[in-house]
C-alpha cells in the first residue's frame, strides 16, 4: 500500500512508469495487474468500495477502480498473500469473516450473469467457461466461507455437486487453456444456463447465518 493519498504528481509518475514497463519486451511486462491502495483504507472494511489507482491485466493505461477493493481480494491478500519484502499481509488488512464473504456472494449470485451478458455472450467460449467457474466459486464460498482458485472450485464442484454437472465441470477444466475467442462447444451454452439456474437455486435455499 501507499502511505497516503495519491497526489496528481504521484499519479502522473505511476502512469508513466507503467507505460514504460509495458513497452519493454518480455512476457510479464504485459501481464501485470493490481492496485495502489492507501494504507489506512486497506486496513479497514469501512473503506470497501473506494476507488484505487488500478492497472488491468494486459493494459498499459491505469484507471481509478474499485476492482481490488472487495471482500474477496482483501480475504485473499490476508489469508494467501506471499511476502516478498515488508510486513506480513495479515498486519495490513483486517480479517474478513466467513459470513461477510457468504453475504457478498449471495448478492453476487443474483446479478453476476445479467451483468456478464451486458458485455459478452455465452456463445463465446471464454465467457461460457467464466460463467461456470464463477458459479462454482460462489457455491464454494457459501459452503466453506473461504475464497478459492478457479481450478480448485471447478474440481470441488465436479466431485461434490450432483453428478449431472460433472461433465460440464470437466469440459471447462479441459478447455481452460484454449484460445478465448473460439465458439463454445455444442450444447454447452444451454447447459451453462441450466447450471446457473441450479446454482442460484442452491444459493436461495442455503441457510443464512443468525444475526
Amino acid at each position: 500500500p501507499v502511505a497516503g493519498p495519491i497526489t496528481p504528481h504521484h499519479e502522473t509518475a505511476l502512469r508513466e512508469l507503467h507505460h514504460e514497463i509495458f513497452a519493454r519486451p518480455g512476457y510479464w511486462e504485459h501481464h501485470l495487474e493490481g492496485s495502489y491502495p492507501v494504507r489506512d483504507e486497506l486496513r479497514t472494511l469501512k473503506s470497501l468500495g473506494k476507488e484505487w489507482l488500478y492497472l488491468d491485466h494486459g493494459h498499459a493505461e491505469m484507471e481509478w477502480s474499485t476492482h481490488c477493493n472487495s471482500e474477496f481480494v482483501r480475504w485473499t491478500l490476508r489469508e494467501c498473500g506471499v511476502t516478498l519484502a515488508g510486513p506480513h499481509p495479515a498486519t495490513l488488512v483486517d480479517e474478513v469473516a466467513p459470513d461477510i464473504l457468504r453475504a457478498k456472494v449471495r448478492d453476487y449470485a443474483t446479478v453476476f450473469l445479467p451483468e456478464l451478458l451486458t458485455w459478452t455472450v455465452l456463445e463465446n467460449a471464454w465467457s461460457q467457461r467464466y460463467a461456470v467457474t464463477t458459479f462454482c466459486r460462489i457455491l464454494h464460498t457459501l459452503e466453506t466461507g473461504r475464497v478459492t482458485s478457479k481450478k480448485a472450485a471447478l474440481l470441488w464442484a465436479r466431485d461434490g455437486l450432483e453428478p449431472t454437472w460433472s461433465g460440464l465441470m470437466q469440459q471447462v477444466l479441459d478447455d481452460r487453456a484454449e484460445f478465448s475467442g473460439e465458439p463454445t462447444r455444442p450444447g454447452r451454452v444451454e447447459e451453462t444456463y441450466a447450471f446457473a439456474a441450479y446454482a442460484q437455486g442452491l444459493v436461495a435455499v442455503m441457510p443464512r447465518p443468525r444475526q
